[in-house]
């Protein structure tokens, strides 16, 4: 059964979590919410699913942005701020619930990247981890530098009619043996086209994908 938890923050809001957490697998998931794509977008949602049906402990973590009425009335100076304390919040959530697990795959969409990103600086966590970076976000071009550099296993999916990935150095990713990219040409940010069946198609290829990656974790 998924628990539904948060983590406090200090003016009275909560970052949400969803938790399934049998400790019967040695591999831990963690899947990292959007701005505005929440764990229960589709590809969130799919990826949660896959977990459990590969037997693997899930923890999901969505910041919930959109709904938290202190954040929307801050200056953006100071929601930068409120985000790295939020990072930071997390961080210590993940690192206590972590501890007992061999392997750790961490799945973020956009603003889930950077949260991975500050996750890497982590040495524990970054041993064991293995990620999936789905259509970074702005942080795109310094969480590029930051993989190309580390050795851990990752999976990044994009795609070219995004410009948030469209950006210089991508072809580097591609001369890394410990990463693999996916990407498509037409799709937006959240990987859609308009077209319901492409969409459809489109969403299958991620789910897979994704599955595929976690499955190669195991040893």
């Amino acid at each position: 059964m998924v628990a539904i938890m948060s983590i406090a923050r200090k003016d009275g809001t909560s970052i949400v979590t969803d938790e399934l957490l049998d400790k019967k697998s040695n591999t831990l998931v963690i899947v990292l919410g959007g701005y505005g794509y929440t764990l229960n977008h589709p590809i969130l949602y799919y990826t949660k699913s896959i977990a459990k049906e590969l037997s693997c402990d899930c923890l999901g973590i969505d910041f919930n942005y959109k709904n938290n009425l202190i954040f929307l009335g801050k200056t953006e100076n100071d929601k930068d701020t409120y985000f790295e304390d939020d990072v930071v919040l997390a961080i210590e959530y993940i690192k206590e619930c972590s501890k007992t697990y061999r392997k750790i795959v961490f799945i973020g969409k956009s603003m889930g990247t950077s949260i991975i990103k500050r996750l890497f600086t982590n040495k524990d966590l970054l041993r064991k981890s293995a990620s999936v970076l789905i259509t970074p976000g702005t942080e795109w071009s310094s969480i590029l530098r930051v993989i190309i550099a580390i050795d851990s296993p990752i999976l990044v999916i994009g795609s070219m009619a995004d410009s948030n990935y469209r950006i210089e150095g991508l072809s580097e990713l591609k001369t890394r043996n410990n990463i693999e990219v996916l990407e498509f040409q037409d799709a937006n940010h959240v990987l859609e086209t308009g077209n319901v069946d492409q969409d459809l198609e489109i969403l299958k290829t991620v789910i897979s994908a994704i599955k595929e990656f976690i499955k190669g974790q195991f040893v």
